[in-house]
């Protein structure tokens, strides 16, 4: 079987993303119905139970999937796509020091990308995320255990293996393909559509830097292993602060 364009595989890839968003959305939906009336389910969307069995069914539908179908159909091994190989100290060291940088580079960019809310204050992407934001809070302040360990496995370790199989080691895959091996111009366009797809407008600018670390990390040790440590240690640490200081961590 030959090999497709990269061009075409790209459009594949967003295409099927796109369409298993929606599917998961549908089905989950679904299987909500199962369980109760819509009376119930709109008073109760905001449960805990609710809200990461829609986050699993959405990390692996949206994000999982799609590349799978794409190795699937391409009939390649799955090494012409992404790189997988041992860990060395060296790498993991280097990922450490690049996750404590980032916290207080992201933190100043959290700052000023706050700017934007005085610019475009009633914005109902901004309203959006600060709603959402708020739910995260009380969510991640949580003093079950059975919770917080929930939480730690589906969005400190699930959400990072699901998001960087997806944005770096096929969507960013492709644009080094498309561009024959321009690495910057791969990380960036990778960074812009993972902090587009976020919907996030105040955390904008700290999303295409994560974007662009976990970006640089992959393309660096060509092993996706060093962006989904990283990713895992963003996500994992912020439940953990949450978890430990409570509603004092957000206020």
């Amino acid at each position: 079987m030959g090999r497709k364009s990269p061009h075409i595989e790209l459009m594949q890839l967003l295409l099927w993303m796109f369409f298993m968003y929606f599917a998961s959305q549908v089905l989950f939906g679904i299987i909500l119905s199962l369980f109760g009336d819509i009376e119930f389910l709109n008073e109760n969307m905001q449960d805990p139970r609710i809200f990461l069995g829609g986050a699993v069914m959405l990390q692996v539908m949206a994000f999982a999937i799609p590349p799978l179908i794409i190795i699937r159909t391409s009939g390649r091994p799955y090494t012409d796509f992404i790189g997988l190989s041992k860990l060395t100290w060296k790498w993991i060291g280097i990922t450490l020091f690049v996750f404590i940088a980032s916290l207080f580079i992201m933190e100043i960019l959290a700052v000023i990308n706050g700017r934007l809310e005085d610019i475009i204050p009633n914005n109902s992407l901004i309203l959006s995320e600060k709603e959402g934001d708020l739910f995260m809070n009380e969510l991640v302040t949580t003093e079950s255990y059975a919770q917080f360990f929930f939480m730690l496995l589906i969005i400190g370790i699930l959400t990072p293996i699901c998001e960087e199989l997806f944005f770096r080691g096929f969507l960013l895959g492709s644009f080094l393909r498309i561009s024959r091996g321009n690495k910057h111009f791969a990380v960036l366009t990778s960074s812009l559509i993972f902090a587009g797809l976020h919907l996030q407008p105040l955390k904008l600018l700290p999303m295409i830097f994560l974007g662009m670390c976990l970006g640089y990390l992959y393309v660096e040790s060509k092993n996706l292993k060093y962006p989904i440590l990283f990713h895992a240690l963003i996500n994992s640490s912020q439940l953990i602060v949450g978890f430990v200081l409570g509603p004092e961590a957000f206020a």
